[in-house]
């Protein structure tokens, strides 16, 4: 009779599903953390770069939460058809671009069209998807699993 490797040093052997609630804490951190609650720190430095307004600065955020309603039905819908990884990585390289994109504004239009391409990424690679790739890998302590992702906001 074979004996596992975790029988043999005394161990239990670690669930796979505690690293995709990891990894999916630290998405939620970078996307909704820095994306919603990071944005006021770049309120002033726009105002005096480009002597916009703040109506202005906050019409993009704006345009961001929009985008980011508008697009998270949809996220929803398609992670039931593609699943959450191919979601979770198309989410990430949308964001990432659209954060490349922000860095490079020279305009208001542009501060506009890179909040939606961020917002978007960010709904796509949000909670949602990360929700359901930690409930398809839990049965037990789904729970405490779907807590401790949701800490990362």
């Amino acid at each position: 009779m074979q004996r596992s490797t975790a029988a043999l040093v005394g161990t239990v052997p670690f669930f796979y599903g505690w690293w995709v609630v990891i990894a999916s804490a630290a998405i939620v951190f970078l996307t909704t953390g820095t994306f919603f609650y990071g944005f006021s720190t770049l309120v002033d430095p726009l105002e005096i770069e480009f002597a916009w307004s703040r109506a202005l600065i906050g019409g993009g955020f704006s345009v961001a939460l929009v985008a980011s309603g508008v697009s998270a039905p949809i996220a929803g819908h398609l992670v039931d058809r593609l699943g959450a990884p191919r979601l979770l990585v198309a989410g990430v390289l949308l964001m990432g671009s659209g954060f490349l994109f922000l860095s490079q504004i020279q305009a208001a239009w542009q501060l506009y069209l890179g909040m939606t391409i961020a917002a978007t990424g960010m709904s796509v690679a949000g909670p949602v998807v990360c929700w359901v790739a930690i409930a398809h890998w839990f049965v037990k302590k789904r729970d405490l699993a779907l807590a401790l992702m949701s800490c990362g906001v």
